[in-house]
């Protein structure tokens, strides 16, 4: 599976630290927006 592939549904370890960092990032911006 590419790395593409799995940012749309994330699996296996790399797909829970992708996750992991996808919320690290967007939280300020959820945070902005709520």
């Amino acid at each position: 599976m590419s790395f593409f592939e799995n940012t749309r549904k994330p699996v296996g370890l790399g797909g829970k630290l992708m996750v992991a960092m996808m919320n690290l990032g967007h939280s300020p911006v959820a945070r902005w927006g709520l």
